[in-house]
C-alpha cells in the first residue's frame, strides 16, 4: 500500500489479518505482533477481537522468549552486560506472568553468578593480570618496561583499577629514578590523561601532552610500531579540545604518513575532518580507508556515508549507510547503528517518505540504547502521527512515558527527563484534542 494509502484510512481488516499471518509464517513476530496491534484497534469488542488480543500476547511471549534464549547465549560466552540487556527487554516485553517468570530465574541465576564471578576475579593472581598487560605490549616495549619490575606492575595495576593518583605518584617516582625512559612516558601520558574523579576532574591534559611528546621524541625514525599510531592519534585529540586545528592536523598528518598501509589512521583523519565542517576533504581521506580495509569495518563505512551527505552527495550517502544497517541486519543483530539509521530517517523524511524513517526510528526504540529510547519512540509517534497513525502513535507515547518513568536520574540528568516528559505529554494532549 502506498503512502496515499496510509494517509486515508489505512488497510483494511482483512488485509491486517493476512499481512499479520503472512508475516508469522515468515517468523517476522515483531512485525506480525505490530500489524495484530493496528488489527485489534481496528476490531468492535467481541469475541474476535479477544482472539487478536490472544495473538499478540503470544507474539509477545515469543519475542520474549528469544531474547531470553539470546541472554543464555550471551552468558555463555561471557557478555554479562549484554545479557542483562537481553533479560530487561525480556521483561519488558512479555506477555504472560509465565514468561516473565523464567526471564526472572535466568536473570537471579545471572546475578548469583556474577556475584560469585566477581569473587574469582578478586583472587585471580597478580602474575595472570600481569601476563594479559605484557600482552598488550609490543617487542620494544616489553624490553624496556620488563626492566622496571615490581613498581611498574603495581603501579599499573593501580591504574587499571582506578587508583589513578596512586598510580600517578608511582610512575613520576619511577620516571625521576630511569635513566633513559621512552616507553615509560606513555604510562605516565594515560595515567596523567585519565580523571582523578566524576566526568573529566582531575585529568592533567598538559601533563599528558607532555609525556606524549616526550615519548615520540624519545624514537628513532625507522621506529614505527602500535605506540606511535597511539600517541599520534591522542596528541591529535588533545589539540582538538584546545581548539587548535592546525597542530591536530599535524599529527594526524603525520600518523598518515607513518602508517600509510593502515587504514585506521586514515579513519581518524576522515572523521576529525567531517567533525570539523570540511566534508569533501572527509570523503576523500575515508574512501582511503575503505580501500585499504582487509576486513570490513562498519565505522569507516559509517563514517564515510556522514561525510557524503555533509557534502550533498545524498544519492551515494544512501547507499553507504543502507549498506551499514544491511551488515548488522545479515548477522541477525538486533542493535542497529545509531549514527546511520538516525541520518537516513532524517533523510527518508526529507524525501517524503515518512514510513520508512518511522520503521527507523521505531527500531532504534527497541534497541538497547535505554537513555535515548524515550528519544527515539517520540520520533517514531510524530511521524506516525503524520501518516495518519494515531493509535500506534499513542502507543509509542505511552512506552516513552512509562520509560521515562522507569528511569533513575542516574540514567540521565533529571531536567532533561523532565523535558521529554512535557514535550511527550503535549503530543498526546494534541492526538486526544485531535481525537475528540
Amino acid at each position: 500500500m502506498g503512502l496515499f494509502g496510509k494517509i486515508f484510512g489505512g488497510p483494511s481488516v482483512e488485509s491486517l489479518r493476512q499481512k499479520a499471518d503472512a508475516q508469522l509464517e515468515a517468523g517476522d513476530t515483531g512485525g506480525a505482533r505490530l500489524t495484530l496491534e493496528r488489527l485489534h484497534d481496528r476490531l468492535e469488542p467481541g469475541p474476535e477481537r479477544e482472539g487478536v488480543a490472544a495473538r499478540i500476547l503470544a507474539c509477545l511471549d515469543t519475542l520474549a522468549e528469544a531474547r531470553v534464549r539470546e541472554a543464555e547465549r550471551l552468558i555463555t560466552q561471557g557478555d554479562v552486560e549484554m545479557a542483562h540487556e537481553e533479560l530487561d527487554q525480556a521483561l519488558e516485553v512479555a506477555g504472560t506472568e509465565a514468561v516473565r517468570e523464567r526471564a526472572r530465574r535466568v536473570r537471579d541465576r545471572l546475578d548469583q553468578d556474577a556475584a560469585r564471578a566477581d569473587a574469582a576475579v578478586r583472587e585471580v593472581d597478580d602474575d595472570t593480570r600481569w601476563s594479559y598487560l605484557q600482552s598488550t605490549w609490543d617487542d620494544a616495549q616489553a624490553d624496556e618496561l620488563d626492566g622496571y619490575g615490581d613498581a611498574l606492575r603495581e603501579a599499573l595495576f593501580a591504574l587499571h583499577d582506578g587508583d589513578v593518583g596512586e598510580a600517578r605518584t608511582a610512575l613520576d617516582a619511577l620516571l625521576a629514578e630511569a635513566e633513559a625512559p621512552r616507553y615509560l612516558w606513555l604510562e605516565v601520558a594515560r595515567a596523567r590523561l585519565r580523571p582523578l574523579g566524576e566526568g573529566e576532574e582531575g585529568i592533567d591534559r598538559a601533563g599528558g601532552r607532555a609525556a606524549l611528546e616526550e615519548f615520540l621524541g624519545s624514537l628513532a625514525d625507522d621506529e614505527v610500531g602500535e605506540p606511535l599510531l597511539t600517541a599520534r592519534i591522542e596528541l591529535a585529540r588533545l589539540a582538538d579540545h584546545d581548539d587548535d586545528f592546525e597542530r591536530a592536523m599535524t599529527q594526524l598528518e603525520a600518523a598518515v604518513e607513518a602508517f600509510a598501509d593502515d587504514y585506521r589512521a586514515y579513519f581518524v583523519m576522515g572523521q576529525f575532518l567531517r567533525r570539523k565542517g570540511h566534508a569533501e576533504e572527509a570523503v576523500d581521506v575515508l574512501e582511503s580507508a575503505a580501500r585499504l580495509m582487509s576486513d570490513t569495518d562498519h565505522q569507516v563505512l559509517q563514517e564515510l556515508g556522514l561525510a557524503l551527505d555533509d557534502a550533498d552527495r545524498e544519492e551515494e550517502a544512501v547507499e553507504r549507510l543502507e549498506g551499514v544497517l544491511a551488515m548488522y541486519r545479515a548477522r541477525g543483530m538486533r542493535d542497529l547503528p545509531v549514527p546511520s539509521a538516525e541520518r537516513l530517517a532524517v533523510i527518508y523524511e526529507a524525501r517524503g517518505q515518512a514510513d520508512k524513517a518511522a520503521d527507523l526510528w521505531t527500531t532504534l526504540a527497541n534497541g538497547s540504547l535505554k537513555d535515548r529510547r524515550a528519544e527515539f519512540l517520540e520520533e517514531a509517534a510524530r511521524l506516525l502521527t503524520s501518516l495518519g497513525h494515531a493509535d500506534d502513535a499513542r502507543r509509542m507515547l505511552h512506552r516513552a512515558l512509562a520509560h521515562l518513568d522507569s528511569q533513575d536520574e542516574d540514567d540521565a540528568p533529571a531536567l532533561d527527563l523532565e523535558e521529554q516528559r512535557t514535550s511527550i505529554e503535549a503530543r498526546l494532549e494534541e492526538l486526544t484534542g485531535a481525537a475528540g
